[in-house]
């Protein structure tokens, strides 16, 4: 999953979990959290000097059929608000595979995902 438009050489969070929200940030004017508690993950990236960053994420997919991931990138800005970082809009997935018995291959349906059982 990839991010783009962050500040140069600079690093970000990809944020994911299984439970989805909408969340104010205090202290972080415009921001929302739309990944929630209690089951929170992060995956760190850098950040290119374009701004550029890329996670890679293996989603099993023995995963329950019907389970949505909300992804989302925090990155770091300090000059943005009192915390110092800017949240991006989110990323869900809805994950289709693991009832039918499906192979790997043919789970990965969303493209910068990597899918591994």
């Amino acid at each position: 999953i990839t991010v783009s438009g962050g500040l140069s050489n600079s690093f970000g969070l990809l944020v994911f979990s299984n439970v989805l929200t909408t969340t104010t940030v205090p202290g972080a004017p415009g921001c929302l959290l739309f990944a929630g508690l209690p089951w929170i993950n992060f995956r760190s990236a850098p950040l290119d000097a374009t701004g550029f960053g890329t996670a890679n994420i293996p989603i099993p997919c023995s995963i329950p059929s019907g389970a949505t991931l909300a992804f989302q990138w925090l990155v770091y800005s300090p000059t943005s608000n009192s915390y110092g970082f800017i949240l991006s809009n989110d990323l869900d997935i809805n994950c289709e595979s693991g009832a039918n018995g499906r192979e790997p291959e043919e789970c990965a349906s969303v493209p910068d995902v990597v899918w591994s059982q």
